[in-house]
């Protein structure tokens, strides 16, 4: 009886014989044969003939991996969960694999951060559009190491700072803004920032022009009030003047009254 699925050998029936038992090939060559093939379904380790079905490994955790070494047995590849497997060294978890991304433990701040690929670099890799009044921002990508930008419909536009404009939860992946912004503002969360000079001048470019629309604005609206005032004041000259002109004919019918009374 060859091994079972857990892998399970069990002797055919009739044995083990007893002390006395005569040698039959009723039984003793059927237990060979079973012998024969529960060895042949065997792994040689020495590498002689490849497996005809998949591997199948325990899952492991990070002290005693699924896949190990013989010298160093806390080192290895383990199953973390579904869809996360990882690699240790050492006991520690130093990277994991994703379907769509790769990433590196950080002990010197006990984060995940994203190792930037050809795919990825420079990319904008999700987007979260903000409802009223929210502060707490879930991601589905880890944005551990990402830069983060804000995009309003208020003009709020720029990148945020870790620790100053938002603080950040690795274990729930997810950002805690520093302020509320109004519903339908955008935040943008771009990997490997740092070198893409070209997605950071352009969110600078944009701050300027609208910077530059508001002080246009203004200087507008300053030249208008300059106006407004500059017309008041012709209105009340021109009120004066006409004053000034009615006193003027009124002295001359006055005038007028009194040498026609002289001529009669």
């Amino acid at each position: 009886m060859p091994r079972d699925a857990s892998g399970n050998y069990t002797l055919p029936i009739g044995n083990p014989v007893v002390t006395g038992t005569t040698i039959t090939s009723t039984w003793a060559n059927s237990t060979m044969n079973d012998m024969k093939i529960a060895m042949q379904d065997s792994l040689s380790r020495s590498g002689n003939g490849p497996m005809l079905a998949p591997l199948k490994n325990t899952d492991g955790t990070a002290a005693a991996p699924g896949i190990t070494f013989n010298l160093e047995s806390s080192t290895g590849w383990y199953r973390a969960g579904p869809g996360d497997v990882r690699y240790s060294i050492n006991g520690i978890d130093k990277y994991r694999f994703f379907a769509d991304q790769i990433q590196v433990w950080s002990v010197a701040d006990s984060a995940w951060y994203p190792i930037p690929t050809a795919k990825t670099t420079g990319a904008v890799t999700e987007t979260v559009t903000l409802a009223a009044s929210q502060t707490v921002v879930p991601f589905t990508s880890s944005v551990a190491g990402a830069a983060l930008y804000v995009n309003g419909t208020s003009g709020d536009r720029g990148r945020l700072f870790l620790g100053t404009d938002y603080t950040y939860d690795p274990v729930a992946n997810e950002i805690t803004l520093a302020s509320s912004y109004p519903a339908g503002t955008l935040i943008a969360s771009v990997l490997n920032d740092e070198t893409d000079v070209a997605a950071a001048a352009a969110a600078a470019a944009d701050s300027a022009v609208a910077s530059a629309a508001s002080e246009s604005s203004a200087a507008t609206s300053e030249s208008n009030a300059a106006t407004s005032e500059g017309n008041a004041a012709t209105s009340a000259s021109n009120a004066a003047t006409s004053e000034g002109n009615a006193e003027t004919s009124a002295s001359n019918a006055a005038t007028s009254a009194s040498n026609a009374a002289t001529s009669a």
